[in-house]
C-alpha cells in the first residue's frame, strides 16, 4: 500500500531471498522502519497531496488515517453472521 497509494519505495524486493517464516518478519521489519524514515521527511504540502486510492483520489494524510483521527468515521463491523467461523464447522 505505502508505495503504490503514498509514493514511499523503499527500494527492496517484496519477498526476502530466503523463503522462511523468520526471513519474512526481517524484510517486513526492515522495510517498516525505512518507509517511517522516508514518511517522516516529509512536509505538509506532500502530505496534503491528493493521489489515487483505489477508485477515488484523496490526500496522503487521509490515506494514512489522518482523515479517520480527524472526525472521519469507520463502518460498523458486520457482526458474527450466520456461518461458522471456521474452515471446519464439524469440528
Amino acid at each position: 500500500m505505502v508505495r503504490r497509494d503514498v509514493g514511499i519505495d523503499v527500494g527492496a524486493p517484496p519477498r526476502p531471498t530466503e523463503d522462511k517464516r523468520l526471513a519474512f518478519i526481517r524484510r517486513y521489519a526492515d522495510d517498516s522502519g525505512d518507509r517511517l524514515a522516508a514518511l517522516g521527511t516529509k512536509d505538509a504540502a506532500w502530505w496534503a497531496e491528493e493521489v489515487a486510492f483505489f477508485d477515488t483520489r484523496h490526500n496522503r494524510a487521509w490515506i494514512m488515517g489522518e482523515g479517520e483521527a480527524r472526525g472521519g468515521a469507520k463502518a460498523p463491523l458486520p457482526g458474527p453472521g450466520r456461518h461458522a467461523s471456521t474452515e471446519r464447522p464439524e469440528r
